[in-house]
């Protein structure tokens, strides 16, 4: 802005004037700033450099299993209340289809593989608990609640144990569809 002008008229005579103005306290900053070599403007290209080229790696070190994403991905779908859906969903692919290749894995993770793991994993905790209920008297209530779309099941058992009576209580909550 060095070397501007402002035009003023007078209403009266319709005569207009140049004159001069100064360069603020800001342009003159900023002109200084921008010689060649300053160390402002070298601090400026600097930070551009960051700003605009990240850094990037393609190799990322991992400690996981493909039995730890199937896992996770139970946990996702049970525990989580998420649908088996999610699993094909394109933007989970994009996460998990690397991670597997990496580990070259034969058998992919699909929605049906996560379904057929979440039986797997039913059936046994089944036979564990029919095995440790066997020949035993026992008492079973099961309740359900709902609220606000949420639904609530709830079980609690109890069986005597040296004289002494056991109870826990398991429950899980999940949307209602």
């Amino acid at each position: 802005m060095v070397g501007t002008s402002s035009v003023t008229c007078s209403d009266a005579t319709r005569k207009c004037t140049t004159r001069p103005t100064k360069p603020t306290l800001y342009t003159k900053r900023l002109a200084s700033d921008e010689a060649e070599g300053s160390p402002a403007k070298n601090h400026r290209q600097v930070e551009q450099q960051k700003m605009f080229k990240p850094i990037s790696s393609k190799w990322v070190s991992l400690e996981i299993t493909k039995d730890g994403i199937m896992n996770g991905c139970v946990e996702v779908v049970t525990r989580n209340g998420r649908p088996f859906r999610l699993i094909d969903d394109s933007g989970f692919r994009k996460i998990i289809d690397p991670v597997l290749k990496a580990l070259n894995a034969k058998r992919a993770i699909t929605a049906e593989t996560v379904k057929d793991k979440v039986q797997e994993e039913a059936n046994s905790k089944r036979e564990e608990i029919s095995q440790s209920l066997k020949n035993r008297k026992f008492s079973l209530k099961i309740d359900r609640a709902s609220r606000l779309d949420r639904l609530c099941l709830a079980s609690t058992h109890s069986m005597p144990k040296m004289e002494n009576y056991n109870s826990s209580t398991t429950g899980h909550e999940g949307a209602l569809r």
